[in-house]
């Protein structure tokens, strides 16, 4: 059999979407995007995106060296990924850090919030100076806290809608987009053929594997690879409502980090209408304790939702910060974060000729995913490692073994 297309990417998330887009640019070149769209009701699926989503923060601080160089070259995109779409999916609103002694690593992040505001013009706040900017913000006596501005890279974007000017893009360049589920994938005697769910098959010449958790989860090459060395964290937000008065009276209000424990933080969103026509915001925290390990437990996640208890900390969280916050209503809502060891960089390499594999975003993967999905469809066309980091960094490991 021979191939039908050059490039067939397999996911159809931020990465995988990214991924495509630029694999489609090459003139002359057949791309196709294999991935399901976004379901109607979780009841009815068992595969779920962290894409589904309209909210995910992104800045470039230089404590996380190999995420800073992926956001800072995927948010140099925006704009013009804006453009060619004709749809908006960022905010360049900001970021403020906030640390306090009893987070482990509050000394390094202070050693690079000197570096932010030294080299990038970022402005260090003692808790007394945050009402000047923030009047309606109030932060821990012991805390430190670190500015980014609009204009230094930092802000929100809406997953959802990248996913849409990726796939957009992608399209208007010749990409074939195929709303299906991929469930097998097999090596031929000169092409790789995959099987969607419908029976179907799609055969290619080369394949790039961009399936997010589920990489991970329902390895697509496991009968020709070990599975690789990722693991998986429940992550539990809360969508706090606010009306349009009270989204107004914090409209100059930041992306955020919180610190302030031993180990745990908190990421914070300013208000944000949500297809629902509701406004939030919202507060997302790890729950380091609860490892995800089978696809049932990253199902059940997702369709049974978090522990209430740890959405109503959250909320009791944003009311500390926002001293007389008007909430409406409060909802919580689960997330998966899939992590490579040390969580120092994606995976992001060459499996076996033709097959090329990104996975593991760490919790960083949407503000670097267009670069990361950029050098995925450079290494997967042309075989070649196109990126300002070193390809060792993001070695392909596999459990019980260092590498093939």
């Amino acid at each position: 059999m021979e191939p039908v297309y050059d490039l067939v990417v397999v996911g159809g998330g931020l990465v995988g979407s990214a991924c495509a887009r630029h694999a489609s640019a090459g003139e002359g070149l057949k791309v196709a995007l294999i991935g399901p769209g976004e379901p109607l009701d979780r009841a009815d699926t068992e595969i779920f995106g962290c894409w589904h989503d309209e909210g995910r923060l992104y800045y470039s601080r230089k404590n996380w060296a190999t995420w800073s160089y992926f956001a800072r070259e995927t948010v140099a995109r925006f704009k013009e990924i804006e453009e060619l779409s004709g749809v908006k999916f960022s905010e360049d609103c900001g970021y403020l850090g906030v640390a306090g002694p009893k987070f482990h690593g509050y000394n390094d992040w202070c050693k690079s919030t000197k570096e932010m505001v030294k080299g990038f013009g970022s402005k260090m706040l003692q808790p007394e100076d945050l009402p000047v900017l923030f009047p309606f913000m109030q932060i821990p006596s012991a805390s430190l806290a670190c500015y980014e501005g609009p204009g230094q890279g930092a802000g929100y974007l809406s997953p959802r809608k990248m996913v849409q000017a990726q796939q957009k893009i992608a399209q208007d360049q010749g990409c074939v987009i195929v709303a299906s589920l991929a469930t097998d994938l097999v090596r031929m005697e000169n092409c790789w053929r995959i099987q969607l769910e419908t029976g179907d098959h799609i055969y290619a010449e080369k394949i790039a594997l961009c399936q997010g958790t589920y990489t991970g989860l329902t390895f697509l090459a496991r009968d020709l690879l070990p599975p690789l060395d990722l693991t998986f964290t429940a992550q539990t937000t809360a969508l706090i409502e606010v009306d349009t008065e009270e989204a107004d009276r914090l409209k100059t209000m930041p992306t955020m980090v919180t610190q302030l424990e031993p180990v745990k933080y908190t990421y914070i969103l300013p208000p944000i209408k949500y297809p629902n026509s509701k406004i939030y915001l919202k507060f997302g925290a790890h729950d380091l304790d609860r490892t995800l390990t089978t696809h049932d437990q990253v199902t059940n996640h997702y369709r049974m939702g978090p522990d209430q208890a740890h959405v109503n900390k959250l909320a009791q969280e944003a009311s500390r910060l926002i001293p007389g916050l008007a909430i409406k209503s409060v909802v919580g809502d689960s997330c998966v974060t899939s992590n490579t060891p040390g969580k120092v960089a994606p995976f992001l390499g060459t499996a076996l000729p033709g097959l090329v594999v990104a996975a593991g975003g760490c919790g960083h993967g949407a503000m670097g995913s267009d670069e990361i999905g950029r050098v995925a469809a450079v290494l997967a066309i042309e075989g070649r490692w196109d990126c300002g980091l070193p390809q060792e960094l993001c070695r392909l490991q596999y459990k019980n073994m260092a590498r093939l």
